[in-house]
């Protein structure tokens, strides 16, 4: 992930918008995560966090903007995360009351919107841009960048791949990160995993990453 910023509120550690852009959900859950560690810190997150999808039937834009003036209850900062963006529903939001809104951003609250792509010449994107953080969730697609996500991605659950194990899977699954990172997920669910992985034989099915077998 890769993150561009042009501010921050008042000082307070996050910019009041970030544009969170990708379509990979591994990689976007990911960088809201990291986001909400810097808003609500030991905040609760139950009284901070609102979330609200424009595509939803009967989706209300006015309690986007509602919920971002509200003040956060005994923490640094309150969520406001806004997806559905490329729903026509969403227009009058993106495109009126969201630069109305950044005009006078409220200084507590991270209005955090995600969208798989955004068109960089559109007027409510270059204000985004410019008055808070755009984040790029775009994953890797090289083999290389590819194998070297899922060693990561192993080492982070505290497990470590075998030369050729994250090849293999790779190879079986290709450039989806989300389907991956899910496999990672299996793996690490396998009844008697260890510290180290190590495929028995190159696998000719995803069911069979399950059964791999784990060493010291």
């Amino acid at each position: 992930m890769a993150s561009s910023s042009a501010s921050e509120a008042g000082g307070a550690g996050f910019p009041p918008v970030a544009l969170i852009e990708g379509a990979e959900a591994t990689l976007c859950e990911a960088a809201l995560a990291e986001l909400r560690e810097r808003i609500l810190g030991d905040g609760p997150r139950d009284f901070n966090e609102d979330r609200f999808d424009l595509a939803a039937a009967g989706a209300d834009a006015s309690r986007v903007l509602a919920a971002a003036r509200t003040h956060p209850v005994m923490a640094p900062g309150r969520l406001v995360y806004v997806r559905g963006l490329a729903d026509r529903k969403a227009a009058r939001f993106l495109e009126q009351d969201l630069p109305a809104y950044l005009e006078d951003p409220s200084p507590t609250t991270c209005l955090v919107l995600e969208l798989a792509k955004a068109d960089r010449r559109l007027k409510w994107v270059k204000q985004v841009i410019a008055a808070g953080e755009r984040i790029d969730c775009s994953g890797p697609r090289r083999p290389a960048e590819l194998r070297a996500w899922v060693e990561q991605r192993l080492k982070s659950v505290g497990l470590r791949a075998e030369r050729g194990a994250a090849a293999a899977l790779v190879e079986l699954v290709g450039a989806d990160v989300d389907q991956l990172a899910l496999e990672v997920e299996k793996l690490c669910c396998t009844p008697g995993s260890r510290r180290r992985w190590a495929p028995t034989t190159c696998p000719r099915s995803r069911g069979s990453f399950a059964r791999s077998r784990f060493t010291n």
